[in-house]
């Protein structure tokens, strides 16, 4: 017989959508509410309280909106998911408040920087409707708990080893991400000095012990520090 202390209690996740295809919307929203109607085990109900196409659109909506939980794409026509979760963090937005989940198809997204700007947890569009349930519930019920996916949270310990093996320094790696830029636009968007961008990355070139500006890209690159920050 089930013991009175491990009964869940039921919760339920107030929904903001935020992605530019309403088809991902809608049909995101409608999957979870069936899968959860057919699963009385998670004890997790979905109430959409809003959504929206895209970042201006969150930005006035979600303040002050019922959401407890935000569903978030890391591309939009107008900002990206990043910067998003930046602002709506700026504005008190907490992570006990207002729990946010980044849902992506990006292949290889940057979960370092998804991470730093604020979000509870990351999810793929590919993922079955099962997985999201498993986030939702868990997010909610311990808002300190970052979720990911399990294999991709092996991936994230690998980048992690892996930047610690070769010693890269915060600042280092905020000029790695940021590689598809030119050195002044990295300069702008790191607020340092060109000089200071050289010099991160002639220390990046020892640490890696390689010669060419590609090679960096590519070591980013396969440990996805693919910034999509605008």
């Amino acid at each position: 017989m089930t013991s009175e202390t491990s009964i869940k209690p039921h919760l339920e996740a107030r929904l903001f959508l935020v992605d530019d295809y309403e088809i991902i919307r809608h049909g995101l929203a409608m999957a979870l509410t069936q899968y959860l109607e057919e699963h009385p085990e998670y004890a997790l109900s979905v109430r959409v309280v809003g959504v929206a196409r895209n970042g201006e659109e969150a930005l006035q909506q979600i303040p002050t909106s019922e959401a407890n939980v935000v569903f978030i794409d890391l591309m939009m026509p107008d900002m990206s998911g990043i910067t998003l979760i930046r602002r709506l963090r700026e504005q008190g937005l907490s992570k006990e408040r207002l729990r946010i989940l980044v849902v992506t198809e990006l292949a290889s997204p940057n979960l370092r920087e998804i991470f730093a700007a604020g979000a509870n947890g990351y999810i793929s569009k590919q993922e079955p409707t099962e997985r999201f349930a498993e986030a939702l519930r868990s997010i909610l019920a311990d808002h300190i708990t970052s979720w990911l996916q399990p294999e991709i949270a092996r991936e994230l310990l690998k980048t992690e080893y892996a930047l610690k093996t070769y010693g890269l320094t915060n600042a280092e790696i905020d000029v790695l991400q940021l590689l598809h830029l030119s050195n002044p636009e990295i300069a702008e968007c790191l607020g340092v000095t060109v000089g200071t961008v050289r010099n991160h990355l002639a220390n990046v070139y020892s640490k890696l012990n390689v010669n060419s500006r590609k090679e960096v890209e590519n070591f980013a690159k396969r440990l996805g520090l693919v910034s999509v920050r605008y």
